[in-house]
């Protein structure tokens, strides 16, 4: 490759990421859930995804931990990218607990 393509690819990549923005984490307000004597705590996780919704990871974590579970305390922040502000990505990030329901004495 000569000297001349390199600087070409270069002054490209350059001009593209110049032209992409991220914008800052946007807080959304926490989901709470009062948990009473009857739910075990089990862990509390962190996923992000592009796109991602909380139905998703409840499907996940039900095939991790089996059907008794829930989630709980969710936080959710997201990040969007936005390359020419045409295309835009959003990156979502969830905080939250997985508690399991304990059948009642």
């Amino acid at each position: 490759m000569n000297k001349n393509k390199i600087r070409f690819y270069l002054s490209l990549m350059l001009l593209f990421t110049s032209c992409v923005s991220t914008s800052n984490l946007a807080n959304v307000p926490v989901k709470t859930v009062i948990t009473a004597s009857n739910y075990e705590f089990l862990e509390t996780r962190t996923v992000s995804g592009v796109n991602l919704t909380l139905s998703e990871i409840f499907i996940q974590e039900k095939q991790q931990w089996g059907k008794d579970i829930s989630i709980a305390n969710v936080v959710e922040q997201s990040k969007t990218t936005s390359v020419f502000f045409i295309f835009q990505t959003t990156e979502k990030f969830y905080i939250y607990d997985v508690i399991r329901n304990k059948p009642l004495k």
